[in-house]
């Protein structure tokens, strides 16, 4: 009887080590896919991912919205009602206002040939009509320094530059030094030449 027990005892024994030992040892509960260490741990893992991702997007999203709204020192509303007062300057809604300014004459020699060239320009200040009151006043104060700063540009050219090829470069150093006297936010937005004679 006392052998049968120790037999008996030496099955359980060697049965549990089989349990133990089968299909990969005592890594086999780490596997497995019903609920061992393995499933576990993924799980942990795409919690963390989906917590690391989250935080991510909301760092990026409030650098976002503070750069934009705080930093820059632009307020969504102001922006659109500055953006609606500009307008005005950039786009006329309608024909533009002109203001005709009296005739210029430019007398020039030609380094290379030394002969003299005779430059006659009459033109147009033209403006968007919201600020025609208040450009046309200032023009009418500045009128010699307006006259002025028109010889200074058009001085400044060489004899070569005068000429019907340069025109567009001419009207828009005309603006921009025009623009650059003036008190008034309204800005001249265009020039056109009436008569522009070269002789």
């Amino acid at each position: 009887m006392a052998e049968e027990e120790e037999v008996l005892g030496e099955e359980e024994a060697t049965a549990t080590e089989d349990e133990d030992s089968g299909g990969g040892g005592g890594l086999s509960g780490l596997f497995d896919f019903s609920g061992g260490l393995l499933d576990s741990f993924v799980i942990k893992i795409l919690v963390g991912a989906i917590a690391v991702v989250a935080v991510v997007l909301i760092v990026v999203f409030v650098t976002n919205w503070t750069l934009e709204n705080i930093m820059m020192g632009t307020d969504p509303e102001a922006t659109a009602a500055e953006a609606d007062e500009d307008i005005d300057d950039e786009v006329a809604a309608g024909p533009l206002e002109t203001m005709a300014l009296d005739e210029f004459i430019l007398t020039r020699r030609d380094p290379r040939s030394g002969r003299m060239h005779t430059f006659q320009i009459e033109m147009y200040l033209a403006f968007n009509p919201e600020g025609e009151r208040a450009l046309r006043e200032e023009l009418d104060k500045r009128r010699a320094q307006v006259r002025d700063r028109i010889y200074s540009v058009l001085g400044a050219r060489e004899v070569e530059e005068l000429d019907y090829a340069y025109q567009d470069q001419i009207k828009d150093d005309l603006i921009v030094e025009l623009n650059r006297i003036l008190q008034t936010r309204h800005r001249i937005q265009e020039i056109y030449f009436t008569q522009f004679v070269i002789q």
